[in-house]
Formats: structure tokens, C-alpha cells, sequence
């Protein structure tokens, strides 16, 4: 008899390890493909849809091959499948870059089929595969293997930690290419193993492990459609969410390119805790938990609150968690008797593949601000569980809990009193913001509160207040304009005065202008004429031999309207929405008043560099100032192609303003490695200046030789750091973790 401890480890460090491979060649690949493809957030969502549509193929597999061959005949048919993607490896991009025009996401599809999709579609089958083969046997845990799913999702935390912390720093994708490939044979030796105790004649039988989710033959039920709708919505909720969230604090909380791997930590923990053996929370503590969490979030976005950033993310994060911890646990106990095992998996990447499409590819469209993130927070409340009127200590408002017909009428309520506060308190003018948060936060929530022991009239009180949080109602000013691309969400509000317009990217601004006509030609901002870069660029367009000048990063086009009238500007920015915001003339008017000649190039910056001949006096970098920072713009092959588009006596100017990320670094490494002179203008402001829409900044200037700069005014300006540098970055080498700001 194959039991005891020795095969449980075997099956569970095969999944282990395919877990932890999944997780690693997924941002690796997307590092590679990035430099060839551009720093459009389409490689990133292509090659997410990739992902999912392999892990998708690979549970199929999974599943049509057992019911098919039944498990001995599948297993010596995988024991051929293991070995075929060793004749792929190691994982390395085909020559070629993606087409000028349109095809680029074929292009990136294709190239991922050729760089990992054998071994991925391999590593995607590992863990229905494998614990359906452990039923098969007459291990102790054969009745329920459903435990190994938790050994699945731990090995993914570990590749999605391993990843930024020890991998990335430490060594260049070439090196992690073959470290990968190394994993990849360990886990065929591991799994061919596994397979040949299957063939070896290992039968199941009817022991049952004593576990928390242990189940007698004749109790398992039937599989039925609700039963697989189920399971589907169960998955589908949490997965939309961890996007949802991910995107919302990315974007509105806290821009750093690192707090994409909380999220995803969290939500695989859910799914380690749901599927443990033992239960470490109940159901129902867990839906109690999710009201309070949901309800203290929307006041806190109600009331605009972002600041503590790390006790504002660890609230939205305890919402994810408590979310995935009621979806899942839910999700494990209604798991199906091992002969549906397959089936129930599939199903869970079914759901799992819809919820991110939903939140990465529809809503983005759909929606001009981050709607996935309360919708799936909605549907993650109707999976509560309801309290009777006689277990509450309402007493005197066990009443509003009977029946349906409140469930809509009350949410309904909620929603006319609160744009009614809102109404009022807009049209006195004169309230305190404390007053106003009272009525139209601290007074909803607490109504919603008390909605809480019946989930449909909860979830509703609850998108009422989410709603009112993301319409932008507790704005002081005006929202002029909102659009929401798949860079971001963009928005031009005006101050509570009405002196200026500002271009918001998420929580970013990236550009002010006064209301004011007689300063509308005045950049303000990051760009002032006093500051580093209106500075500079004044100087330039004063210079009569200085011809052309590129602005990679539109923003509100401020520093275009400060160079000279035989100037030619282009200005290069990825994202059109941006561009018509520039362009257009509603909201903002420097680029329609600069003297200079001006052409935009719609497109990735380095891309559309390296497709033009053009070489330019002065190049400046703006693309940096948020936190979700393209990594390719950065490296060698990016700094050798800027250095062919300028000309013999040009310069680079790079906007470096970061609130979570020190570039500094980085580019003294590259300025080092290349020999060029360096200088740096750390500009600080008082309050008054704040006041008046003008920003400290932080710009880095490099040009072949000091020389070449000499009609640049000295005043501000001090020679760059070059003691701090750390290693060089590449396409191949990048350690966004070096530079993290941990104050």
C-alpha cells in the first residue's frame, strides 16, 4: 500500500514547483518582450491574456485527457508531454520586432507561444493533473486531495516573491532564463515520478483521511449546473477584485510599481488558507469581518482620506483579503467528489480568466474611472451569509430586516440622501469640510452598516457608496473632464478657487495652468520658468542656432510653449487621450499659444525614436514622474539610442520627480558608464509658490561634454552625484527594488 508521508511530499513538491515556475516566467517574459514592444500597458495585458488563455488550455488538457484515457493511459501520455518543451528551452525571444502598423498583439502572442508556451502548457496542467492522479491511488489522502491546491497557490507566492526580491536584483534575465529552465527539469523528474506510481498499479481506495474537509462516499452529492455556475462566480469575484484593488491603489493611494505584488500575495493567501486541511476562520466571522472592512473603506474614500498611504493600502488590502478568504473558503467546501475534480478546477480558471478579463480589458473601456474595483467588492458582499432578525442585538430595528421589499427601497434612500447632502452643502459654500464629511460620509456608512445582516441589502448600500466615492462628488472643485484609458485614468479638475485647471493622472498631476488669461502662457507646475526645466528650455529657445527640440511625455504641453518661433517641437506621448487633452484647446492652451512650430507622435518613446532619422538639439525625458515607471527608457540600449537621435553638441534633460522611487542612481550609472557630464537641479518650494501652482522638482541633464551647455544658465544647476550610482541598468538587468523609497 503506497501510503504515508513520502508520496504526499512527492505530489506536493511537483505542484510546488510548477507553481513557483508559472509565477516566475511571467514577469520575466514580460521584461523581455517590453524593450522590443514598447512601454504600452497592451504588451502587459496581452500577455496576460496569454497567460490565462495557456493556464486555460492547460486544465482543459487536464481535464478531457483523464475523462478520455482514464488515469494510468493519461499518464504515460504525460509522461511524453513532460519531456516535449525540453527541446524548447531555454526560454529565449525569436528575432524580430512587432509591425509598425497594427499587429502588435499578435506579434506579442506569437513570440510568447515560441518562448514558453510548451513548457507553460505543461506547468498549467500540473495541479488538477496531479491530484487527480493522487485520488487514483491508495494513499490515505486519496479521498481528498484537495489540500495540495493550497501547496499550489503557496509555490506561487513563493515564485511571485522570489521574483522581485532575488531574482530581479540579483541577476539579468539571460541568467534567470536558465535558472528557469533548471526548475523546469527538476519538476519533470518530480512528476514523472508522481506519474510512474500511478502506472505502477497504485489503485484508490476507500480510506478517508481525517480532514477538515473529509467527506463519506455516500454523502458526496451530485454535480449540478448551480453547482458549476457556482463555483465559477466564486472564483470569477475575487479575481476581478485583486485587479480591481491593484488598480486602485496603483493609481489613487500610493503609484509604485512594487505594490502590484501585495495584492497578488494577499489574494494567493486566500487561497493557501481556504484549501489548508484545517479551517483557521469560519464563513461566517469572515462575512461578518467583510462588512466592517467594506464599510470603513468607502468612508475613507468618501471622506478623500489618502494619507497614511500605508494605512490606507492595508485597509483595501484587508477588504481583498477578507473578500477572497469568504469567496474561496465558500468555493473549497463545495468542492466535488475527486471524479469531478478536473472539471471543478477548469471551472475555477474559468471563472478566475473572466474576472480578469473583466477588470484588464472591459472595464478600462467601459468605464472612465476604476469601476472594477466597487463592482467586485458588490458582488463579493452578496456572498455573505444573512443573520436572522432573532441573532442580532438591534432589537428595536429587527423590523428592517424582514422581508425583500427593503433590500432596494433603503440602498435607494441612501443614495437620494447623500447627492442631496451634496447638493445642499455645494450650494451653501461656506460649510466646513468636517460638517460636509459628517453628512455625506460618517451618516451613509453607518446606515449601511446596519444593512449588514442581509447581504443583497448590504451589497446595495454599499455600491451606493462607492459609487458617490468614485463620481469624484466630494471633489471641491470641478471635474471638467474625465477619461480613462488603459495607461490610466485621466481627469482635468479646477482648485476649489477656480485658479487654475490641473491634468490628474490617477493621483499624479502632471500639469497646471492658471485660469488666468494673463498668465495662461506662463507654464506652471513642474515647469516654471524659474525651476529646472522651464529654465532650461527658455534658454534653448532663445538660442537661434538650437533648431529642434523632442518632448517624450506631453502632460499639458507646458514646456512647448517656451521654445522660440524657428523652433520645431515634437512631442512624443503614448497615450492619445493625453494628447487630446494638449491639443484640443478646452482645457488647456500651450500648445496652441507656443511660437514654435509642433507635430505629435502618437506612440511608445523609445520606439518612435528608433523609427525616426531625426536628430535633435535637446531631448527631455518626462516619463518618470509617476510611479508605475518604464524600466525601458532607463537602460543602456535606450541611453545609446538617445545618444544617436541628439545631435554632436546636444543634451538630455530626464524629469526624475518620484514621491516612492530614486532615480538618481540610475542615471548617474549610465552617465558614468558613458563618460558624459552631469548636472542636477533639486528644486524645492515654499508654500506660497505651492499656493500659486508652482512644484519642486527634480531634473538630471547630461550632454557629451559641459561644453555643450554652455548657454544654459548656471544659477541652480550643480554637477550630478556620481558616487551614488548603482549598477547599470539593461534591457537585460533591472532592480526596480534598489531604488524603492522606504520613508
Amino acid at each position: 500500500m503506497t501510503t504515508g508521508r513520502p508520496i504526499a511530499a512527492l505530489y506536493t513538491a511537483a505542484i510546488f514547483v510548477a507553481a513557483a515556475l508559472l509565477f516566475l516566467v511571467q514577469p520575466l517574459l514580460g521584461k523581455m518582450v517590453l524593450p522590443r514592444a514598447g512601454g504600452s500597458p497592451q504588451v502587459w495585458n496581452t500577455a496576460m491574456v496569454f497567460f490565462q488563455t495557456a493556464l486555460l488550455a492547460g486544465y482543459l488538457y487536464a481535464h478531457l485527457s483523464v475523462r478520455w484515457l482514464g488515469v494510468r493511459r493519461q499518464a504515460m501520455l504525460h509522461l511524453v508531454v513532460l519531456a516535449i518543451p525540453l527541446f524548447a528551452l531555454p526560454i529565449a525571444l525569436p528575432d524580430g520586432y512587432p509591425p509598425v502598423e497594427g499587429g502588435q498583439s499578435g506579434w506579442i502572442i506569437g513570440v510568447l507561444i515560441v518562448a514558453v508556451g510548451a513548457p507553460f502548457f505543461v506547468l498549467a496542467a500540473a495541479s488538477p493533473l496531479l491530484q487527480r492522479w493522487l485520488a487514483s491511488t491508495d494513499h490515505e489522502s486519496a479521498s481528498d486531495p484537495y489540500f495540495l491546491y493550497a501547496g499550489s497557490n503557496l509555490g506561487s507566492l513563493a515564485g511571485l516573491l522570489a521574483f522581485p526580491l532575488l531574482l530581479e536584483p540579483l541577476l539579468p534575465a539571460s541568467a534567470q532564463a536558465r535558472i528557469w529552465t533548471i526548475g523546469y527539469g527538476v519538476f519533470v523528474a518530480l512528476a514523472a515520478l508522481c506519474a510512474i506510481v500511478v502506472i505502477r498499479g497504485a489503485r484508490r481506495v476507500d480510506t478517508r483521511a481525517e480532514t477538515a474537509f473529509a467527506r463519506p462516499p455516500e454523502a458526496e452529492p451530485a454535480v449540478s449546473g448551480r453547482d458549476r455556475w457556482f463555483w465559477i462566480a466564486a472564483s470569477a469575484v475575487p479575481s476581478a477584485l485583486l485587479l480591481g484593488v491593484t488598480q486602485y491603489l496603483t493609481s489613487e493611494i500610493a503609484p509604485t510599481s512594487l505594490l502590484w505584488v501585495l495584492p497578488l500575495g494577499v489574494y494567493l493567501a486566500t487561497f493557501v488558507a481556504a484549501f489548508a486541511r484545517r479551517t483557521i476562520v469560519s464563513s461566517e466571522r469572515v462575512s461578518r469581518l467583510l462588512a466592517i472592512a467594506v464599510v470603513v473603506a468607502a468612508l475613507v474614500q468618501l471622506a478623500r482620506i489618502v494619507d497614511p498611504q500605508w494605512a490606507v493600502a492595508f485597509l483595501h488590502l484587508a477588504v481583498l483579503a477578507l473578500a477572497g478568504l469568504l469567496c474561496h473558503t465558500r468555493l473549497a467546501a463545495s468542492r466535488p467528489a475527486t471524479s469531478h475534480l478536473t472539471e471543478y478546477y477548469l471551472l475555477i480558471s474559468t471563472g478566475g480568466a473572466l474576472g480578469g478579463t473583466f477588470s484588464a480589458l472591459i472595464a478600462p473601456v467601459v468605464f472612465d474611472f476604476i469601476a472594477e474595483y466597487p463592482i467586485a467588492v458588490v458582488f463579493a458582499c452578496l456572498f455573505r451569509f444573512q443573520v436572522a432578525p432573532g441573532d442580532t442585538t438591534m432589537g428595536v430595528l429587527r423590523w428592517a430586516y424582514k422581508g425583500g421589499r427593503l433590500d432596494v427601497a433603503l440602498p435607494a434612500a441612501l443614495g437620494v440622501f447623500i447627492f442631496s447632502a451634496v447638493a445642499v452643502t455645494r450650494q451653501l459654500g461656506s460649510l466646513p469640510d468636517g460638517v460636509m464629511v459628517i453628512l455625506v460620509a460618517v451618516i451613509p456608512t453607518i446606515a449601511c452598516f446596519l444593512f449588514s445582516p442581509r447581504p443583497i441589502r448590504f451589497a446595495l448600500g454599499a455600491a451606493v457608496l462607492l459609487l458617490a466615492a468614485q463620481s469624484g462628488q466630494m471633489y471641491r472643485g470641478a471635474i471638467l473632464h474625465s477619461e480613462r484609458t488603459f495607461f490610466g485614468v485621466h481627469r482635468v479638475a479646477t482648485d476649489p478657487e477656480n485658479a487654475v485647471r490641473i491634468l490628474y493622472h490617477g493621483a499624479t498631476v502632471h500639469g497646471v495652468q492658471s485660469a488666468d488669461l494673463a498668465r495662461a502662457t506662463e507654464p506652471l507646475a513642474y515647469y516654471h520658468p524659474s525651476g529646472p526645466a522651464g529654465n532650461l528650455v527658455a534658454a534653448f529657445g532663445r538660442q537661434q542656432e538650437k533648431r529642434s527640440l523632442a518632448l517624450v511625455g506631453v502632460g499639458t504641453g507646458a514646456l512647448a510653449v517656451l521654445a522660440g518661433a524657428d523652433q520645431r517641437v515634437t512631442l512624443y506621448e503614448i497615450d492619445p487621450a493625453i494628447v487630446r487633452i494638449a491639443e484640443g484647446g478646452e482645457f488647456f492652451t500651450f500648445l496652441a499659444n507656443t511660437r514654435a512650430s509642433h507635430e505629435t507622435v502618437v506612440g511608445d518613446g523609445r520606439l518612435e525614436l528608433s523609427r525616426t532619422a531625426n536628430r535633435y538639439d535637446l531631448i527631455v525625458l518626462d516619463a518618470f514622474s509617476s510611479g508605475t515607471v518604464p524600466i525601458h527608457l532607463l537602460t543602456r540600449e535606450a541611453f545609446d539610442l538617445y545618444l544617436e537621435r541628439i545631435e554632436p553638441n546636444g543634451a538630455l534633460l530626464f524629469h526624475i520627480s518620484n514621491r516612492h522611487l530614486d532615480l538618481a542612481p540610475v542615471l548617474a550609472a549610465q552617465a558614468r558608464d558613458l563618460g558624459l557630464a552631469a548636472f542636477e537641479w533639486v528644486d524645492v518650494r515654499a508654500e506660497g509658490d505651492v499656493e500659486r501652482g508652482i512644484f519642486g522638482s527634480h531634473w538630471v541633464l547630461l550632454a557629451r561634454s559641459p561644453q555643450d551647455l554652455d548657454y544654459v544658465p548656471v544659477a541652480g544647476w550643480r554637477p550630478f552625484d556620481l558616487s551614488a550610482a548603482t549598477r547599470a541598468w539593461t534591457d537585460d538587468f533591472s532592480d526596480l527594488l534598489s531604488v524603492q523609497r522606504w520613508n
